[in-house]
């Protein structure tokens, strides 16, 4: 019995397995659709109720798959790391400033799309409290969950530290598909919360992180009656901007290459450990 545990937790996840989850995402997401759309037409919710009905709906599917799926098999314990021994304040303030410090980086990237590709983004604000608690709540409490959660975790478990989080990346910005912008968004911060739930080992960081980046969007856009603020626009000022841009760019270039330091020490003392 034991051996064949292990023999299953070795196999887990496989590309089937991946594809499985991702495929009852998209599922979930058509059952979220379709009940968003029922609740409207039968005028039971208003739209931004049912949106949020719809998230939680797409998002419940595919955790209780993921888990169910985890179990059997035989994809080890935790299910899930909500631990917060050892965390730090200090991990989320660093993982907030440097979420930003990468959307001020790609921000020029961002601005080569279309506006009219940004217009799902802006038609949120007009849906109110109910998006709002969608996108600052139940999105980075359900979204981590399944991408760092489970899926990280797995692949982790299997591949590596850096599979896990390249993965879960890919994972997570196509899941944000219809907007592309915000997909190369998604990705570049998910590779930050990635990092950090590899490090802290717990839920809790990557879901204040995640909560507070957007937090910081939706309010933003609110400020700006529905439109897309970027660091540029908010500034004003081209020589500010240019000062915070770079600014920013030294903490994801400093930060890059104390990981890659850090990253070889790790492997030169596993090493080392090994041949002694």
């Amino acid at each position: 019995m034991e051996n064949g545990n292990r023999e299953k937790q070795s196999t887990y996840p496989s590309w089937g397995d991946l594809l499985a989850l991702v495929g009852m995402l998209l599922l979930g997401t058509l059952a979220g659709a379709l009940l968003a759309g029922l609740l409207l037409r039968t005028e039971v919710a208003s739209q931004g109720l049912a949106t949020f009905i719809g998230y939680v709906v797409q998002f419940s599917t595919a955790i209780v798959f993921a888990l169910c799926q985890k179990i059997a098999r035989g994809g080890g314990r935790p299910l899930l790391r909500f631990s917060v021994k050892g965390s730090s304040p200090i991990i989320v303030l660093w993982g907030v400033i440097l979420t930003f410090s990468v959307s001020v980086v790609i921000e020029p990237l961002l601005e080569l799309f279309p506006e009219e590709q940004f217009a799902p983004l802006q038609q949120l604000v007009d849906m109110g409290g109910w998006m709002m608690l969608t996108s600052v709540v139940a999105a980075p409490i359900m979204e981590e969950v399944f991408f760092r959660g489970i899926i990280q975790e797995s692949v982790t478990r299997k591949r590596g530290p850096l599979a896990g989080i390249l993965v879960a990346s890919v994972i997570f910005a196509a899941a944000h598909y219809s907007v592309p912008p915000q997909a190369l968004n998604a990705f570049c911060i998910s590779l930050v919360l990635g990092y950090v739930y590899a490090h802290d080992n717990s839920l809790v960081p990557v879901i204040l992180m995640h909560a507070i980046n957007n937090a910081i969007a939706w309010f933003t856009m609110v400020l700006g009656n529905g439109r897309i603020e970027t660091t540029r626009t908010l500034i004003g000022d081209v020589s500010t901007y240019w000062i915070v841009y770079a600014v920013a760019g030294t903490i994801l270039l400093g930060t890059s290459l104390w990981l890659l330091i850090s990253w070889r020490r790790k492997k030169s003392t596993a090493d080392n450990k090994l041949n002694a």
